[in-house]
């Protein structure tokens, strides 16, 4: 790509280091979803279509395939209000600098409200799940 496209690097510490947080948050929102998508095992007894749906979602919503920038109107403002978009969109922003200034304060602070709300919803999943458990034996 660095032969064909004029590739640079952000020359700004502060761009990396929101980057690098922007990341670990986008990585901590993708492992709750995962996890929680997982715990419905014990409920379901096949999950291979659960998961072609979820990971096709998530590869879409999250900008990880095509940037939001892209889409529609009516998907964009969709993509918005999901949490995928704290995976990969909102840290390849910032890394490219198309969101600066108080841009990616918010962006960074709606990836911690995901961060919270997927974890929420992962400890109460994890609960339903423990307690369905029944060890036999010993």
């Amino acid at each position: 790509m660095f032969f064909f496209v004029d590739l640079t690097l952000p020359s700004s510490w502060l761009t990396w280091v929101l980057f690098i947080i922007s990341g670990f948050l986008g990585l901590l929102i993708r492992y709750c979803i995962e996890l929680t998508f997982g715990l419905f095992t014990f409920w379901l007894i096949e999950t291979g279509g659960i998961e072609d749906i979820f990971y096709f979602s998530l590869s879409l919503l999250s900008g990880s395939v095509i940037p939001l920038w892209f889409f529609p109107g009516w998907l964009q403002t969709i993509a918005t209000y999901l949490p995928f978009q704290g995976i990969y969109f909102i840290p390849n922003a910032i890394f490219i600098e198309e969101i600066s200034g108080y841009s990616v304060l918010t962006s960074l602070l709606i990836q911690l409200f995901w961060v919270i709300v997927s974890y929420l919803i992962l400890r109460f999943v994890w609960y339903k799940a423990s307690s369905k458990v029944i060890v036999q034996g010993g």
